[in-house]
């Protein structure tokens, strides 16, 4: 068992310390602790004395409490590393030994190792002649740094380190420059060179190696700046003169003398090795859980059957970068060579490779000569497989098109590590030995905004996280994003920022120019067209959904097509990675995969089309939203909806929890969906949308949501000049209001509904929002008042014979009466009020009531009336899903326990309530939280 826990310890120390167990990051706790770590770490499996540790974290000014601190930091990454691990068993990771500690990693999981071992195979490979595998060893090597080694770490030790190790980095990359030169990639060697140059403008070595670069790019000029920079900056900085190399190398430059002869010779290598990797993205960020994933597959894998991965991810989501970065991690693994194939799957201006060209080109890569590649498809296969028999190679197959593409080359490949990238899911590949796939996500949004920092050469600021946002954390989209900032030295990031706030034209401004290989438009168009007219109509309808995400009903709603039709179109998008499956029958877009399908919409589908469809959809939102909301309160009666102009259908409920769930998985949607109606100028839709939502955001709480939605439904009836609209809009905004605390607010839009149904002669209408002035003239403390609004709603109510509000308006009695002291009238009342709520089967009625009548009874210290009367209320509450309810209730529970002295009883019923509310934000939480930090 400590072999395997061993085996799956990766860590990094070449920037900020990190480690991960099974793929899974640890956090290493304080700054001290992580020295500790890092010092064991850099040690790879060597026993460290505590003396050295000591030395390494103190140096000679080590406190009296050094070895107990030490004692401390040991024992907290024992527990950081292994959590699960029991106090009785042996430590496997972090074990003591010999008087000391031994941290159990693997020299191929540690990031400074491989980084030696690459230095160490790039020196071979130069020995042998092989410059181009040599220097993708290097630029393996120097990807792996994520900034300054052992960054932020105190001690002697982690000094020391981040000097030996910086002046490491910098001979790396020298001799990659160098290698760079030889084999004529010069516009690389310049790039790479300046920037050594720039943050360190003293290094002699580095500058000739610059200025022999920009003389072989044709920039003399430049060349000869670079040395007088040098020598101004040696005779202010250090009062000498330049050394002996620059000198030489200015002289040679203004002999214009053609500096080819290299530094070192390439002898023929004896055994020609494929060395056909892509150069790596030098500011490659980020992927370390998904490398460490990669790292553990090929590690777990018998030598002789290394596993083919295939990396599936939508267009622009970095698989090639990733692979081409792992690609070279494992190029030293495979001495054999590593080979490289395009497979154009997504080409714009050609076809995917055939099957029969794949084969050729393995074949080629093998020193196969052209005459000698057989004609016939199965004995190119058989003449693969013999080829690549016994022979440790790397293959990398990047953008596949479909499984069919690589039918017979796949089994030839088998005892090689594939890498495959592609945009399709190929699930048709499930059974193949040894498959492993991984589907590429968007990056973590820390890790984008350290891809643009690290691109930028920034510092942390939040306009970075502003930036990754709107970019949807795609690494793309990113990088064009970056290019557009570095390009332009007077362009304000903050300007981007904003030109990115406007969805529609997200698309335009993160256009990279006329490069179709990093404009998003185009990116996104090679999977688009390789979808049929059915898949491809789909998809573009489908972007005309208001939000990202969206379930399969409501898919074949936008379609008008049946439910199965809709999921199969659905699942087909989502294999190619233009939509992500979200549980069981949800799927989401990536935000800008989203905006590109409503461009294609706005493209290809006529205004009439569009504005059918995207009616239809708000019509089937509408119409589910009103069969939640009868079930959901069954006694409010429900506002008459407009007749659709064609039949959308919707979904039915069979009982009250099928309801709420749906409305909660959907809550985000029926937002955007209402706003999205308004926007398009169907306000009676809108309204009518927002009104039926109001049953779902009281009993969840969403006072937010609520007061979101009423407003626009407020908006729309005023732009449809219908004051009865307006009214019951306003009515319906004031209770979230009071429920939030703003009763001022609450009040005024109360009074400004009384003043129009007063206006419109509207019985009804004064009577209901009477009834809720009640409440939030309570909530004020004018219980005079309060009364009597009351008690006019109720005459009112009582008159038209409705007996589900009369109940509403007796408990609004009762707590009014309540508030004046008159608690034998509130019983009375409130009783009343029950007496009407059991007649009607009103449950939410009901449940209020009994709060009601449990507070009165309360304050008569009936404690036992009070106690049974809140516990009903709260399981009626619990039963409809009322979470305000439930919180109150409980707070009323705890109360009469504190009451009764029974203080564990209180404490447990308020910790409840406070979890119930806390759950969705309901600013009540924070009343009962001061209620018990007082208690307490």
């Amino acid at each position: 068992m400590a072999r395997r826990l061993a085996k799956s310890l990766c860590a990094e120390l070449l920037g900020p310390p990190r480690a991960w167990i099974d793929g899974e990051e640890v956090t290493l706790g304080p700054p001290m602790q992580q020295a500790v770590f890092a010092a064991l770490a850099a040690r790879c499996g060597r026993p460290v004395s505590r003396t050295e540790l000591l030395a390494d974290l103190w140096g000679s000014a080590r406190p009296h409490s050094a070895e107990g601190n030490l004692h401390t930091y040991v024992a907290g990454l024992r527990r950081a590393l292994e959590p699960d691990r029991s106090a009785r068993q042996p430590a496997s990771l972090l074990s003591s030994e010999n008087g000391g500690y031994v941290l159990r990693i693997d020299e191929a999981k540690l990031d400074l190792a491989i980084f030696e071992r690459y230095r160490a195979q790039a020196e071979a490979r130069k020995a042998d002649g092989d410059l181009v595998g040599a220097s993708s060893q290097l630029e393996a090597a120097l990807g792996l740094w994520r900034g300054q080694a052992m960054a932020g770490l105190p001690g002697p030790f982690a000094e020391l380190s981040r000097v030996r190790l910086a002046e490491q980095r910098l001979l790396a990359t020298e001799e990659r420059a160098e290698l760079l030169l030889e084999l004529g990639q010069v516009p690389t060697a310049v790039a790479e060179l300046a920037v050594v140059v720039r943050e360190q403008p003293l290094r002699e070595h580095a500058r000739a190696l610059l200025m022999l670069a920009l003389f072989r790019a044709g920039r003399q000029a430049d060349a000869l700046a670079s040395f007088r920079d040098g020598q101004h900056l040696l005779a202010a900085e250090l009062g000498v003169e330049p050394g002996q190399e620059l000198r030489e190398t200015h002289a040679r430059i203004l002999a214009e003398t053609p500096l080819l002869v290299s530094r070192h010779p390439a002898q023929p290598a004896p055994i020609p090795r494929p060395a056909q990797l892509p150069c790596g993205i030098r500011d490659f960020a980020a992927r370390h859980q998904e490398l460490a994933l990669l790292r553990a597959w090929v590690d777990d894998a018998p030598d002789d059957s290394p596993p083919l991965i295939v990396l599936h991810g939508v267009g622009g989501v970095g698989k090639t970068a990733l692979a081409t970065r792992f690609a070279a991690e494992m190029a030293g693994r495979f001495p054999d060579g590593q080979m490289y194939v395009h497979l154009r799957g997504y080409d714009p201006a050609q076809p995917p490779l055939s099957t029969a060209e794949i084969l050729a080109q393995l074949l080629r890569g093998l020193r196969v000569e052209m005459q000698a590649v057989p004609v016939c498809l199965e004995e190119r296969a058989e003449a693969l497989r013999q080829a690549v028999s016994g022979k440790r190679l790397l293959i990398f197959l990047d953008d596949a098109a479909s499984p069919v593409q690589l039918c017979p080359v796949l089994p030839a490949l088998r005892g090689t590590l594939v890498l495959m990238t592609t945009r399709r899911r190929m699930s048709e590949l499930a059974d193949t030995p040894g498959i492993r796939r991984l589907s590429v996500p968007a990056l973590e949004r820390h890790d984008s905004v350290e891809l643009l920092q690290t691109v930028l050469g920034a510092e942390p600021d939040p306009l970075l996280d502003r930036l990754a946002a709107a970019c949807g954390d795609l690494p793309l989209a990113l990088r064009v994003a970056a290019e557009r900032i570095t390009s332009r030295a007077l362009f304000d990031p903050a300007q981007l920022v904003d030109e990115l706030a406007t969805e529609r034209f997200r698309l335009d401004v993160l256009d990279s120019g006329d490069d179709d290989a990093t404009a998003l438009r185009a990116v996104f168009s090679w999977s688009y067209r390789a979808l049929g007219p059915e898949r491809a109509r789909s998809f573009r309808l489908l972007g005309l959904h208001p939000a990202v995400q969206f379930s399969t009903p409501a898919a074949a709603a936008l379609l008008d097509v049946s439910v199965t039709t809709a999921r199969r179109l659905l699942d087909s998008l989502a294999n190619e990675h233009l939509l992500e499956r979200v549980g069981e029958s949800d799927f989401r877009f990536h935000d800008l995969v989203w905006l590109y399908a409503a461009d294609r919409a706005g493209e290809e589908e006529t205004a009439a089309t569009r504005d059918r469809v995207r009616t239809r959809l708000i019509t089937w939102y509408l119409r589910t939203m009103d069969a939640a909301a009868a079930v959901l309160n069954p006694h409010r009666p429900r506002i008459r909806l407009t007749e659709p102009k064609e039949d959308c259908g919707r979904l039915s409920f069979a009982d009250r929890n099928a309801a709420l769930a749906w409305c909660e998985c959907q809550r985000l949607n029926i937002l955007a969906v209402i706003d999205h109606a308004a926007e398009l100028g169907e306000h009676r839709l809108a309204w009518e949308l927002a009104r039926s939502s109001w049953a779902f955001f009281h009993l969840r709480s969403h006072w937010s949501d609520w007061s979101a939605a009423a407003s626009t439904a407020l908006r729309s009836a005023r732009a449809l000049q219908d004051p009865s609209a307006e009214a019951a809009a306003l009515v319906d905004l004031a209770t979230p209001l009071q429920h939030s605390g703003e009763l001022a607010a609450a009040e005024e839009d109360l009074r400004s509904a009384l003043a129009i149904y007063q206006t419109l002669r509207d019985s009804a209408g004064l009577a209901r929002a009477a009834n809720n002035l009640s409440l939030v003239l309570c909530d004020r403390g004018e219980a005079g008042t309060a009364l009597e609004y009351a008690q006019f709603a109720l005459a009112t109510f009582s008159e038209v014979g409705n007996g589900w509000a009369q109940a509403n308006a007796l408990g609004n009695l009762g707590w009014c009466y309540s508030l004046e002291g008159r608690h034998h009238d509130a019983i009375d009342h409130f009783v009343r009020s029950l007496v009407q709520c059991r007649r009607h089967d009103y449950e939410w009625g009901e449940s209020f009531a009994l709060r009601g009548l449990g507070t009165a009874h309360g304050a008569l210290r009936n404690f036992e009336a009070a106690k049974s009367c809140f516990a009903q209320s709260l399981d009626l509450c619990r039963a409809a899903g009322d979470r305000r309810g439930s919180g109150m209730a409980l707070e009323s529970l705890g109360e009469v326990a504190a009451l009764r002295g029974e203080l564990d009883e209180a404490r447990s019923r308020w910790e409840a309530a406070i979890a119930i509310l806390a759950e969705a934000n309901d600013p009540y939480a924070e009343r009962i939280r001061a209620r018990l930090a007082a208690f307490k």
